[in-house]
């Protein structure tokens, strides 16, 4: 058993020369194409993709983890690209999937984004959150979510239990059953502010087909017009 790493343990930095980084063989959970995060890392992407196909990157509840500078890319039937349990920052980056992958990142753990597209996920039909299925805590600042697709909350499902703040943020052309952007099924509010919805202020739909729609219990502060 690995001993969890100490609070003041320096970081490891890793460097990405850009391009992509694919792997063979299509990873399994006997053979994940990632190691499991457990430690404090930083990762400089260096404007590289990540190609993850059949397993996701999987960040451990003692994860420390920031990635800047890179696009995480889902791939076949990779289920979720990102798994989050620890403590995971992502900085000017973007995040996408292909059509048969179940969505972008499952967060339980803490989740910052921070100048990050989350675009054209199209999550299976019977997964919900598109781009997060959160339940844990995500905060963003300048995030944009645009093109994405689940069953329910096409860009983001806030789950019981979990807890969502995110600061101008934009939602474009995402699609869903039932909160084409954003579903909440906790009993506590969403929290969006200077939040962009393109056509004003979104509408509550959480039973049919919409685009940018809204379930109950998220409260919207749009930005301010120009």
């Amino acid at each position: 058993n690995s001993a969890a790493p100490r609070p003041d343990a320096l970081p490891v930095h890793i460097y990405l020369d850009g391009g992509t980084y694919a792997f063979a063989a299509v990873g399994t959970a006997q053979t994940p194409q990632f190691p499991l995060l457990s430690g404090h890392v930083i990762l400089h992407g260096g404007a590289a993709t990540l190609a993850v196909e059949g397993t996701p990157i999987r960040l451990s509840p003692t994860a420390k983890v920031t990635m800047r500078h890179v696009r995480i890319e889902g791939r076949g039937e990779a289920g979720r690209s990102l798994l989050n349990e620890g403590t995971l920052t992502i900085e000017d980056s973007q995040i996408s999937a292909l059509s048969g992958a179940e969505g972008g990142i499952a967060n339980a753990g803490r989740l910052t984004l921070v100048r990050v597209t989350l675009g054209a996920v199209r999550g299976r039909t019977a997964a919900p959150g598109g781009a997060i299925f959160n339940t844990g805590s995500t905060a963003g600042t300048c995030t944009a979510f645009l093109a994405n697709h689940a069953s329910q909350g096409g860009a983001l499902y806030n789950a019981e239990g979990g807890a969502v703040m995110l600061t101008k943020a934009t939602f474009s052309g995402n699609t869903a059953n039932g909160g084409g952007a954003i579903f909440n099924a906790d009993a506590a509010a969403v929290l969006i502010e200077e939040g962009y919805f393109g056509g004003g202020m979104p509408s509550i739909n959480e039973l049919t087909f919409g685009t940018d729609t809204l379930s109950e219990r998220v409260d919207v502060q749009l930005a301010a017009a120009d």
